[in-house]
C-alpha cells in the first residue's frame, strides 16, 4: 500500500487519485462544463437517458505545438477509423479509449468523458471504460453517477480490490455506510493488509461510532502505511470517542496530507503499456529530486509537465514552492500569481508569497499574506505560526501571542518554535507565573528541547526571588 507522495499510479489518473477522502485536488480542467452536462446536472437525470455526446478536439492553442501534435494522432486515427466504415466495436473502443486516456492526462476531462462513454457502449465488457468514468464522476462531485459506474465494474470484476475500496469511498460520501462497510470488508478478504481497506473499514465504523472497531482498523492501516497521516484524524476520533483524550489530542497533533490508495492492475496495466508516454510521467521524478534536495533539477522537471498541464494549479504551487527552495524567489512569486489570478482564494499561493516577501524582509506585506492565508483556511499551521513569527519580530508582540496559543492548544507537537516564542514573548511581557506555566506545558511536548529547558530554569529563577523579596 502507498501514500499519495510515492504511489504508482500513472499519469492518466494521477490527478483524480488524490481526492480520496479529503476532496478533490487544486486542478481544473482544461475545458469549461458543456451546457448540455449543466442540463444533465439540473435535471438529474442519469446519464444513459441520452445520446453519447461527440467527440471534439479541445482547444490546444495554450500548449507547445509537440504537445499539441501527441493529442492530436490519437484524435485523428480515431477519425481514420471513423471514416473507413470497416472497423470492428473492439476497434473502435481501443481508439476511443485511447484518445481518452491521452485527454484525461493532459486534463481535457470532458473529451476524455466523452471518449470512456463511447468506448463503454462499444464494448460494454471491458471493465477499464466504467473504471475510469467512475473515477471521473467522482472527483468531478457526481458521486451517484460514480457509484454506477463503479458498480458496472465490478459486475465485470467482481473481486477487484480497487474497485471494492473506491466504491466503498464514493458510498461513505453519500452517506450510504451500511452499503460501504461491507465492500470494505470484502476487500480486506482479498488483502487483510491493504491500507485503503483497513482505512475505508475504520471510517464506517467511526460513523456507527463503534469507535473500539474504527480504532482497532485505523491503528492497523497506519501501521501497514506510515505515511498515510491523514489518518491520525478519524483515529483521533476515535480514542475521542473511547474517552481517551489524551490519546485522541496527541493523535490528533499528528494528522498529517498522507492518504492511501489500494493496488490497481487497472491503472498498472496501462502504465506498462506504454500508452501514457508523456511529460507528466516526470512528475516522480521530479517529486524524487525535490526530496533529495535537488531543487533545481526538481524544479526543470515540473516546468516542463506543466507545459502540457498548464491548468494544473497544484502542480503550478509545488513549482512555486521548488523555485523558492532553489534560490529563484522571483520566479517562485511568478507561479503563486499565476495561480492567483486563475483562482484568487488559494491560501497556499498567499503563504508562498508571504514567505517570498517575509524572506526579503518585507514583514508588513507578508503579514497581509499570511492573515490572509489563514482568513481562507483557519486550520492552516504553516500561515498561523509564520504569521506569529512575522508578528514578533516587527514588535507586535502582544498581536502575535493569541496565534501561538492557538497553534499549541490545537497541536501541541506541531512546532517547538510556537512554544519557545510563546514564552519569551510572555517574558517581555513580564508575565512570569504565564510564562512558568505555559513552559511547563511546553517541556510535556518536547522534553529533550534544550532551549525550553533553558527558560524554564530563568523564569522559575526569576519568580524565585520576586517571591523572596515579596515575603
Amino acid at each position: 500500500m502507498t501514500t499519495v507522495s510515492r504511489h504508482a499510479l500513472p499519469a492518466a489518473l494521477a490527478v483524480v487519485a488524490v481526492a480520496v477522502a479529503v476532496g478533490a485536488a487544486a486542478c481544473g480542467s482544461g475545458e469549461p462544463a458543456g451546457p448540455d452536462r449543466e442540463a444533465r446536472r439540473e435535471a438529474g437525470r442519469p446519464r444513459g437517458a441520452e445520446p453519447l455526446p461527440p467527440v471534439t478536439l479541445p482547444d490546444l492553442s495554450s500548449l507547445l505545438e509537440p504537445v499539441q501534435e501527441r493529442l492530436r494522432a490519437p484524435y485523428e486515427a480515431l477519425n481514420e477509423l471513423l471514416a473507413g466504415g470497416s472497423a470492428t466495436p473492439a476497434e473502435l473502443a481501443a481508439a476511443y479509449g485511447e484518445l481518452g486516456i491521452i485527454m484525461m492526462v493532459a486534463e481535457f476531462f470532458e473529451t476524455a468523458e466523452a471518449c470512456f462513454l463511447h468506448a463503454h457502449a462499444h464494448v460494454p465488457s471491458d471493465p477499464r471504460w466504467p473504471y475510469y468514468l467512475a473515477h471521473r464522476y467522482r472527483t468531478d462531485g457526481e458521486q451517484e453517477e460514480a457509484a454506477q459506474y463503479f458498480e458496472r465494474t465490478l459486475a465485470l470484476r467482481p473481486n477487484d480490490l480497487a474497485a471494492l475500496v473506491w466504491l466503498g469511498e464514493v458510498y461513505l460520501l453519500l452517506g450510504r455506510t451500511d452499503e460501504a462497510e461491507p465492500l470494505f470488508l470484502r476487500a480486506l478478504g482479498r488483502d487483510a493488509e491493504s491500507a485503503a481497506a483497513l482505512s475505508g473499514a475504520g471510517r464506517a465504523a467511526l460513523a456507527r461510532e463503534s469507535y473500539a472497531q474504527a480504532a482497532d482498523f485505523l491503528e492497523r492501516a497506519v501501521a501497514h502505511d506510515p505515511g498515510a497521516t491523514s489518518l491520525y484524524y478519524p483515529l483521533g476520533l476515535a480514542y475521542a470517542g473511547l474517552g481517551d483524550d489524551a490519546k485522541a489530542e496527541e493523535t490528533l497533533a499528528r494528522r498529517g496530507d498522507g492518504l492511501t490508495f489500494p493496488a490497481d492492475p487497472l491503472l498498472e496495466e496501462l502504465q506498462a503499456s506504454g500508452v501514457l508516454d508523456s511529460p507528466l510521467d516526470d512528475q516522480e521524478r521530479g517529486l524524487e529530486a525535490f526530496a533529495a534536495g535537488r531543487f533545481a533539477e526538481a524544479a526543470e522537471i515540473f516546468r516542463g509537465v506543466l507545459e502540457l498541464a498548464p491548468d494544473n494549479l497544484a502542480l503550478r504551487l509545488r513549482l512555486g514552492t521548488t523555485l523558492f527552495l532553489a534560490g529563484d524567489p522571483r520566479g517562485a512569486a511568478e507561479q503563486f500569481e499565476i495561480a492567483l489570478r486563475v483562482s484568487p482564494d488559494l491560501p497556499r499561493a498567499h503563504f508562498g508569497l508571504g514567505v517570498i516577501l517575509d524572506a526579503g524582509g518585507r514583514h508588513r506585506e507578508a503579514i497581509e499574506k499570511f492573515t490572509t492565508a489563514l482568513d481562507l483556511d483557519p486550520a492552516y499551521l504553516e500561515a498561523r505560526l509564520a504569521l506569529a513569527e512575522a508578528l514578533r519580530v516587527t514588535g507586535q508582540v502582544e498581536e502575535s501571542l493569541p496565534h501561538y496559543e492557538r497553534l499549541v492548544e490545537t497541536a501541541p507537537g506541531y512546532a517547538a518554535e510556537a512554544w519557545i516564542s510563546g514564552a519569551d514573548i510572555l517574558v517581555r511581557l513580564d508575565r512570569y507565573e504565564e510564562a512558568d506555566a505555559w513552559l511547563r506545558r511546553a517541556r510535556d511536548a518536547y522534553p529533550d528541547r534544550e532551549e525550553l529547558v533553558q527558560l524554564a530554569e530563568t523564569v522559575e529563577t526569576i519568580l524565585s526571588v520576586r517571591r523572596a523579596l515579596a515575603r
